[in-house]
């Protein structure tokens, strides 16, 4: 049994061991999420070295510091404006040691004694660590997620079929693809109702009247019809 939770990793170090295509994925979302990323492989693939090529590592790049895992056993970038993203490859294999002062670990090499030496060396830490293989080895599981204008869905199968978390997450993205825009209009309403109505009580029930009016709309009509309905539900919620 896990248990289910979305963490915030912005800013935070997170190691990935390994350097093939599924560490390059398990890179990519943690640079989404604002990671900070260090990559520790003797050899990183293609997909890996465009990671490398990130906004955050473009600095490091024109400042004359070429991305690439063959003469320097170290690659820091700095990050750009306005984001707290870097990445970093260590050119060597794992080494005892490579996981402190972590937040996170992903054990991602295709050797299984590597990954589970990984995932040891997590628990003795006492820090997060999700294995590929085997993947009961860490602690942690990633479920099949997509982000989409602030509304994130993510379903997992607790590992017994990674396949079917993906086709179900597919049919949600299909079945929400309005809400973005439903989200937002909803993320204003609650700034307007604050301005009206003091008491918490009172907006949480005018927010829930007014979502659940907003989604039956969504369903039965085009969705600037139902923008249109809510916009004048919202005002009168808000007394004007």
């Amino acid at each position: 049994m896990f248990y289910p939770a979305f963490i915030k990793i912005s800013g935070r170090k997170c190691v990935v061991v390994g350097g093939g295509e599924v560490a390059a994925r398990k890179a990519k979302t943690l640079l989404r999420a604002g990671a900070k990323v260090v990559v520790i492989a003797p050899v990183i693939c293609g997909k890996m070295k465009k990671l490398m090529l990130h906004p955050s590592v473009a600095a490091a790049v024109s400042a004359g510091h070429p991305a690439s895992n063959a003469p320097r056993p170290h690659l820091t970038a700095a990050p750009s404006a306005g984001t707290s993203c870097q990445t970093r490859h260590v050119a060597r294999r794992y080494r005892k040691g490579d996981l402190r002062s972590a937040f996170m670990a992903v054990a991602a090499t295709d050797d299984a004694e590597v990954n589970l030496r990984v995932c040891r060396d997590a628990e003795d830490l006492g820090i997060l660590v999700n294995c590929v293989t085997p993947p009961d080895a860490g602690n942690f599981i990633v479920p099949s997620a997509s982000e989409r204008g602030g509304l994130s869905i993510a379903v997992s199968t607790a590992g017994k079929c990674p396949a079917l978390s993906k086709l179900v997450r597919r049919e949600l993205d299909e079945y929400t693809a309005g809400y973005p825009a439903l989200l937002s209009f909803l993320e204003d309403a609650r700034a307007r109702l604050k301005e009206t109505m003091p008491r918490e009580r009172d907006r949480a029930a005018a927010l829930d009247s007014l979502a659940t009016r907003l989604m039956k709309a969504f369903r039965t009509g085009p969705e600037e019809k139902a923008l249109r309905l809510a916009e004048r539900e919202l005002r009168r919620l808000a007394g004007g």
